[in-house]
């Protein structure tokens, strides 16, 4: 056996969904869209601790480049998205994968749209370029872009969606992001009042 990465570069999206109450809404809507505005109105309010939902993960895009690296940190290979498994077609393959809870769903309830439940919504989005994830794991052969299976997870907001890598499985095994040492470029950072 031997040890491999799977190493994923272009962008990483961040992006949290904290619900506001009308009068929150209302004060928001006419302050500036910077952190020191927003707290002035919720002055505990922070981006990656709201009180509704957060995310950040690979953004699937045309830019993204998933590469395998060996235990020397040689590239073997690198592919788009487009080159791995569709979690459905990597099913026939390894029905075992068909067992896991929740394993095409979010693993939070999260979007930007407003509706009933949450009708006021501050929507937090950054984005940020550089290597968003890392996965270390075992295997006797090298592997190649189809023995992987990618579930996509989505962010709708008032005007776009948007699609992020949730999970990675390797031949029906789901692989755990590891920590890694955020190198990352900010390209975008902004705050919206939806409501």
């Amino acid at each position: 056996m031997k040890k491999y990465q799977i190493i994923i570069e272009g962008i990483e999206y961040g992006a949290s969904g904290h619900s506001l109450s009308k009068k929150e809404f209302d004060s928001l809507i006419n302050t500036g869209k910077n952190l020191s505005d927003i707290q002035s109105v919720l002055p505990n309010y922070e981006p990656w601790s709201p009180n509704f939902w957060s995310v950040s993960k690979p953004f699937k895009n045309d830019k993204l480049v998933i590469s395998l690296k060996s235990e020397n940190e040689e590239i073997i290979w690198s592919a788009s998205c487009n080159e791995f498994n569709d979690i459905y077609d990597h099913s026939e393959q390894f029905p075992d994968i068909m067992k896991y809870d929740l394993w095409d769903e979010f693993e939070f309830n999260g979007e930007a749209v407003c509706h009933e439940e949450h009708p006021y919504i501050l929507y937090y989005q950054e984005l940020n370029q550089g290597t968003s994830a890392k996965f270390i794991f075992e295997s006797v052969e090298t592997p190649k872009p189809q023995d992987f299976s990618i579930v996509y997870g989505t962010i709708e907001t008032e005007e776009d969606e948007f699609e992020y890598i949730e999970k990675v499985y390797f031949k029906g095994a789901l692989l755990s992001f590891e920590d890694i040492n955020w190198d990352l470029k900010e390209i975008q950072k902004i705050f919206k009042v939806y409501g």
